[in-house]
């Protein structure tokens, strides 16, 4: 293994020698793929058109959203006397490549904090209106979330030290609960003293008066205070996880319910109050995802086998029966419950969004979305991991013959205790259009079922990821399909690891925002905060694990790699765009056909539609290309 960085000014992507390479590279990948992309590109942007529900923020007798559609990002209200939608912002009239990720209102609707991103950053900024007088009043900028109001005039809100030290002196990445006066001060009022890699999160339940505090330390553990509203208190301890992920679910007549992965990995509702806690709820088989207090009732949403499932209990954990059972298997998200109202998203393979609007009967008042007719079938895939563990997925196909017909496309995450779901694969649907299959992987280190699931593919469990995912490509190829492997983020690490440990399973990879260089990957943007998950190669024990499947240092020459796609954008400030660069020249120089697209007005966070669709169509050109599907 090379112990000099021979690429190690490829990070520094802010210099002309390095932006004249990646021009070079881009060049190189357009000619490769030639036209496909123009044929593919009009079917994507269709597809990126529809509309898909981001975020949902209610208030006193109604909602805001934020929804893509037809190409731009869109605010809207909805006032449930009325029943009829009103548009209020567009991403365009905040400037070019403007994305929305977030709304915020207060109580009354009448003021509302807008979070957006320019061009797919993970920075934003923060614009308050007075929807009523149509004023723009504040605007706030910085790694910040979404505000949580004490009054109309003032604001908590979380911000995110990515470098140097907070205002309290710890070292970054660590967050920090501010309070906002409009036009006047801004101070901390909440996070001194909790360490590097602590993070903060804020839930308001205004009608009950109170508002969470999560300090999240990595994905692992946390802790949660309260406070009361809408004139802030002191924030009190309301449960220490100990070790183990707690998650504030709602609050009810003096008492706080908790959803805890501690003594069941599964994960328990419990009641907390000044006497004490108490398991009221307890996940017996399937793990418990996410819940809330609604209507006197508790809402949960379970993991079976990759999909969720909705039921009510009552406060005393009696089951009262399931919601929305009539729904194919697809993701359900509760996006937020107050003031007699409660809000879910479902999502699958053929539906972008659907919203269901629910009253305190259980009833469903209003519905907005729909689905498309892609004639797709849904079926279980198990296949067995290298130790005996077995492992789950969806296997999608649209039952037509094309050009794509004996390929499998299969995605992977495996990570962060992130649950990899049924949902609109947008990218995938022409090539499943045309014949090919998509199998989608629930691979340990997600949550799919429950903790220990997540902490069996976490630090020096990794490699038991790679281990899943190679025994989907192993089945695909079994079955006689050609393989098309990829994955993004954490994803995009998991498939390049793969390319290294086993290129023969592998037709096309395609790689997203990856990380790849694991031995300096907490020196870059807001790495540090990994160490939680990966492990820290400071340490010399996890130095050594990281090393034996870090994809850039296992690039070998003499290795007959498949095609690979690396693809980033600049504006990445998650994952460091070095990370895709570096892996591309090093496995270019062991002799592999390996490309690298680079998007300029693209981050993690992602991009417009148009940016969106043409970097879709761009990347299933090269596996198109690869495959020689067009000729």
């Amino acid at each position: 293994m090379a112990t000099v960085d021979e690429y190690l000014w490829l990070e520094d992507v802010g210099s002309e020698e390095v932006r004249q390479w990646i021009e070079a590279e881009n060049r190189r990948f357009r000619e490769f793929i030639g036209g496909i992309a123009e044929r593919l590109y009009p079917r994507l942007r269709a597809l990126y058109e529809m509309p898909v529900v981001y975020s949902v923020a209610l208030y006193r007798g109604g909602l805001y959203l934020v929804s893509r559609e037809r190409g731009t990002y869109v605010v809207k209200r909805l006032d449930f006397s009325r029943g009829e939608y009103e548009e209020v912002l567009r991403s365009e009239e905040l400037g070019e490549n403007v994305t929305i990720s977030a709304v915020s209102p207060t109580p009354d609707g009448g003021v509302l904090g807008v979070n957006y991103h320019v061009s797919g950053a993970d920075e934003s900024t923060l614009l308050v209106l007075d929807v009523e007088a149509g004023d723009r009043i504040e605007v706030l900028r910085g790694y910040i979330s979404p505000p949580v109001w004490l009054s109309r005039g003032e604001f908590l809100y979380t911000r995110f030290y990515r470098s140097g030290r907070t205002p309290d002196g710890v070292p970054a990445p660590a967050s920090r609960v501010h309070l906002h006066e409009m036009g006047g001060e801004d101070r901390v009022v909440f996070g001194e003293g909790f360490e590097t890699n602590w993070m903060m999160g804020l839930k308001p339940l205004y009608d009950r008066g109170v508002v969470f505090v999560t300090a999240m330390h990595g994905w692992s553990e946390s802790k949660i205070y309260v406070a009361r509203l809408p004139g802030l208190g002191e924030f009190a301890l309301l449960f220490d996880g100990r070790g183990s992920r707690a998650l504030p679910v709602g609050y009810e007549d003096g008492r706080a319910y908790v959803l805890y992965y501690g003594e069941n990995h599964l994960g328990s509702i419990l009641e907390v109050s000044e006497d004490g806690s108490r398991v009221v709820i307890s996940a017996e088989e399937y793990p418990i995802e996410g819940a809330a207090t609604h209507a006197g009732r508790i809402v949960v949403s379970r993991l079976v086998d990759g999909a969720n499932e909705l039921y009510a209990y009552s406060l005393d954990g009696g089951l009262e029966g399931r919601l929305l059972g009539d729904l194919p298997p697809g993701s359900l998200s509760i996006l937020g419950s107050g003031w007699g109202t409660l809000v879910v998203r479902y999502s699958s393979f053929d539906t972008p969004s659907r919203l269901f609007v629910l009253d305190e009967g259980m009833k469903v008042r209003f519905v907005e979305g729909e689905s498309l007719d892609l004639g797709l079938e849904v079926e279980d895939v198990w296949v067995t991991s290298r130790d005996g563990t077995r492992v789950h997925g969806f296997l999608v196909k649209s039952g037509r013959a094309g050009r794509c017909s004996g390929v499998a496309v299969v995605y992977g995450y495996g990570g962060f205790a992130i649950p990899v779901k049924p949902a609109f694969y947008v990218n995938y649907i022409p090539m499943l259009e045309e014949g090919a299959v998509l199998v989608i992987t629930n691979l340990r280190g997600g949550s799919e079922y429950g903790e220990e699931w997540h902490r069996a593919g976490w630090r020096r469990n990794k490699h038991r990821v790679f281990e899943d995912f190679e025994a989907f490509l192993e089945e695909m190829r079994r079955r006689g399909y050609r393989t098309v492997a990829t994955g993004s983020s954490n994803g995009g690490l998991l498939v390049a690891a793969v390319v290294t440990r086993r290129p023969e399973l592998v037709d096309v990879a395609l790689i997203g925002y990856p990380l790849t260089d694991m031995l300096r990957f907490h020196l870059l943007h807001i790495g540090k905060l990994w160490t939680t998950e990966y492990g820290d190669p400071e340490d010399p024990g996890d130095r050594a694990y990281l090393a034996s499947y870090s994809p850039y240092h296992n690039v070998r020459r003499g290795v007959r790699y498949p095609h690979v796609l690396v693809y980033t954008g600049l504006h990445d400030d998650r994952v460091h765009p070095a990370h895709a660069l570096k892996f591309v020249a090093k496995l270019r120089d062991a002799g592999a056909p390996a490309y690298l697209r680079v998007e300029t007005v693209s981050g993690h966070m992602g991009a417009t539609p148009e940016v969106r669709a043409r970097e879709a169509a761009e990347v299933l050109a090269f596996a198109y290309r690869a495959l020689r599907l067009d000729s």
